[in-house]
């Protein structure tokens, strides 16, 4: 076999050349292999890459724009007679995938046109395509898409940035229906509000029958929209919002449509995401649930009393006893500034630890002190994943290294592991801890706010109860690393400075912010994500 023979040795080499290089790559190098090719072309970043195997293409700068930016256009020099349309073909067959985003770089008008009347026969450009993400900055680059849609589309992800319009939407959306019908999975992202084309959009979403997962904004925003889903009968998976504007009388008969549609609307519905008000989420679980619901992830806002809270949490253990994925994010607007509700203690883990199957527990935010956590009094056997934020430095009352050996304690089972550690400066080196996380695999530690004379005790302790294998995502600057080194702690890979969006598994979001420091630049946190070697 040659070494061209294995597709990564090819996908690397492009990669250090550039994308750009793509096309070259099926000019030039005729004889790799099919299987590298296939690899190669496999994922498309760049359309250009497809237009160079057709012909000589020429960029020109448009200043008409909206905004003050210069807009590339890229156009054929010259008429495509003699275009080789087999090797097009060849290359073209390859790609599954396809993610392009207009910013900066676009289509003449006339590209297209051109394609279709030189081209022989009537077959889609890409005709194996299986998923296209495309995010469109003008019109125009809507009307591009429509020359990649198939009935081999499954995965449809579309972007609408500030400058598509309303209206333009509505006129493609009737097209969109008869050019990708096996649509599985849909996205819809848009600047606009979407009530604006509930009615293309529900006809849209009703002449899809294979749709399984669908994400929209204000989803749960029209009756129409909601109807919509409902015909469809085999939806697993819908994210979006509940309410559609502030008021909750819009709210009441966006929630008076769902339950009034059939009892098997939503019978394979396994995954909600949506926002709402307190009141909204305790009026969605005075109904049924889906029969067959096991995620859900809430951004709840609103004014949080304790009695709302309480009444909150009451409904929740209740109205769906066989979650496995929990997700809360709530938000009070009790003072003129939103603030996160902040737990001072462990109550609402006990109210969920009445939803005996749930396995994945994300985004509540609890002060986090070692008191509190040695309270708890029931361990979770169940739960495999948890992501907990923490309290402030100044707002725990006492908090030390061995609240890590508290969840090891009262989580025995937890494999993920994601919580903020904020250390009393006078906590001391641990030498020996009872207990040990014997099943963990990911440890997610925000340790912006340790000082420097503490990373060194807190790797000491996690080489004492983290088995080997671990992987660690630590927020540190980089004078950390070298007490990280000590104990064989490698790094494997470093995450940019600002808010972190990491998934853990099955979609769980992890929320993280790094701490920047005024005094000194290279005091700046960053994230590295560390592998323990060993306990030796």
């Amino acid at each position: 076999m040659r070494a061209l023979d294995i597709p990564e040795i090819p996908s690397q080499v492009l990669d250090l050349m550039g994308e750009s290089d793509k096309f070259a790559s099926a000019l030039v190098c005729q004889t790799w292999s099919s299987v590298a090719l296939d690899a190669i072309w496999r994922d498309l970043d760049e359309l250009i890459a497809l237009l160079y195997l057709i012909g000589d293409v020429t960029t020109i700068y448009n200043f008409k724009t909206r905004f003050p930016r210069t807009r590339q256009h890229v156009e054929f020099s010259q008429s495509l007679e003699g275009t080789d349309w087999s090797r097009f073909d060849s290359y073209a067959a390859r790609v599954i995938s396809l993610n392009w985003d207009s910013k900066g770089l676009s289509f003449s008008p006339t590209v297209f046109g051109q394609i279709a009347a030189a081209r022989p026969g009537s077959k889609p450009l890409l005709p194996n395509l299986l998923s296209i993400k495309w995010a469109a900055h003008y019109d125009v680059d809507t009307d591009h898409m429509l020359h990649f849609l198939s009935q081999s589309v499954t995965f449809l992800h579309i972007q609408y940035r500030d400058t598509c319009t309303a209206s333009h939407v509505t006129a493609l959306m009737s097209n969109l229906a008869t050019l990708a019908p096996e649509v599985s999975e849909l996205t819809i992202e848009c600047s606009f509000r979407v009530d604006r084309v509930d009615e293309a959009l529900s006809s849209w979403i009703e002449s899809l029958k294979k749709l399984r997962k669908v994400t929209l904004p204000r989803c749960f925003g029209s009756p129409r929209i909601v109807k919509a889903l409902g015909s469809l009968g085999g939806l697993e998976s819908v994210s979006g919002d509940v309410k559609p504007s502030e008021t909750t009388e819009h709210a009441d008969v966006i929630l008076g449509t769902y339950w009034s549609l059939p009892s098997n609307a939503f019978q394979k519905l396994r995954f909600i995401d949506f926002d709402a008000t307190l009141a909204q989420a305790v009026e969605l679980f005075s109904g049924p649930p889906p029969p067959d619901l096991r995620g859900l992830w809430l951004a709840v806002i609103g004014p949080a009393t304790n009695a709302i809270i309480q009444t909150f949490f009451s409904a929740l253990v209740t109205w769906c006893t066989d979650l496995e994925e929990l997700s809360l994010n709530l938000v009070s607007t009790v003072t003129e500034s939103r603030e996160r509700i902040r737990f001072k203690t462990l109550d609402p883990l006990l109210q969920l630890r009445k939803l005996q199957k749930l396995q994945i527990l994300h985004d509540l935010s609890i002060y986090l002190a070692t008191d509190n956590v040695e309270a708890m009094s029931l361990a979770w056997p169940c739960l495999v994943q948890l992501s907990l934020r923490g309290g402030y430095r100044e707002e725990v009352s006492r908090t030390s290294f061995s609240i890590l050996e508290s969840f090891a304690i009262k989580f025995p089972y937890i494999q993920r592991l994601a919580i903020s550690l904020h250390i009393d400066r006078d906590a001391g080196v641990v030498d020996s801890v009872p207990a040990t996380f014997t099943n963990l695999r990911e440890l997610h530690l925000d340790t912006s706010s340790i000082r420097e004379q503490q990373l060194l005790p807190v790797a000491t302790l996690l080489s004492l109860i983290c088995p080997p294998g671990v992987e660690i995502l630590f927020g540190m600057t980089k004078w950390h690393q070298e007490a990280l080194r000590q104990k064989r702690f490698h790094a494997i890979g470093v995450h940019d400075t600002g808010l972190i969006w990491r998934r853990i598994a099955n979609g769980v979001r992890s929320y993280h912010r790094v701490h920047q420091s005024d005094r000194n630049p290279e005091m700046t946190a960053t994230y590295f994500r560390y592998w323990f070697a060993s306990q030796s």
